[in-house]
């Protein structure tokens, strides 16, 4: 899963890398590529917690970080991100808890997951 992951990186960015190259020209392509492959990966972890989530229905942070390979901080903006979408119900008592266990519901019926940091 990860071989076939760091490929379609690696073309997304290289396509993304030629298409800036041919219509913008010499020196502002490679930033362009950049960004556009940054969003793309900021995308991709995304996809990576939803599909833990569904997968797992229950599952620790830890969990999601030794199984994706995502970091603890990583995870933790992504879902706070798919809250703020509406993907993703979650509560939290205060940013400053460090242990804390909430249930968080996904919107569509989904089976609630619990999340402990």
């Amino acid at each position: 899963m990860w071989i076939k992951d760091a490929i379609a990186y690696l073309l997304t960015f290289l396509l993304v890398y030629y298409i800036a190259d041919y219509f913008i020209g010499n020196y502002a392509y490679g930033v362009v590529a950049i960004s556009a492959f940054s969003l793309f990966y900021q995308k991709q972890k995304e996809k990576i917690v939803i599909a833990f989530f569904l997968r797992k229905q229950v599952g620790t942070i830890d969990d999601i970080s030794r199984e994706t390979g995502l970091k603890k901080e990583d995870i933790s903006v992504h879902l706070n991100s798919l809250e703020e979408k509406g993907k993703l119900e979650i509560l939290i008592p205060s940013p400053k808890l460090y242990k804390w266990t909430e249930e968080r519901t996904f919107p569509e019926g989904m089976k609630s997951i619990e999340i402990k940091l």
